[in-house]
């Protein structure tokens, strides 16, 4: 990554939040393995995200035309926001940040 070594630790930390949540919400339901090297040999060995299966697990996404979203995509913003918000959710440096 080419940036900062405290904004690739803040990108780190966020991935880790939304891969919670997203687990939370919907387990098992989206569960796929990631890549992983070989220790022999080094190799990278594709995991079964990289699969037809796996990527159409997730729905048919659709691209939107225009700048518009939908109710869904309101929906999970606003979501966000609450969760984010929560003693569940939060840092507590973030208000400091606004």
């Amino acid at each position: 990554m080419c940036l900062k070594p405290e904004t690739v630790e803040t990108v780190v930390m966020t991935t880790c939040v939304l891969h919670n949540l997203i687990s939370m919400r919907t387990p098992q339901e989206f569960y796929v393995e990631g890549d992983q090297e070989n220790a022999n040999t080094g190799e990278i060995v594709p995991g079964s995200w990289r699969t037809d299966e796996a990527t159409q697990a997730w729905g048919g996404f659709q691209k939107l035309k225009g700048n518009t979203s939908s109710k869904a995509a309101k929906y999970q913003r606003e979501y966000l926001k609450a969760y984010f918000r929560s003693p569940a959710g939060s840092v507590w440096w973030q208000d400091n940040m606004i």
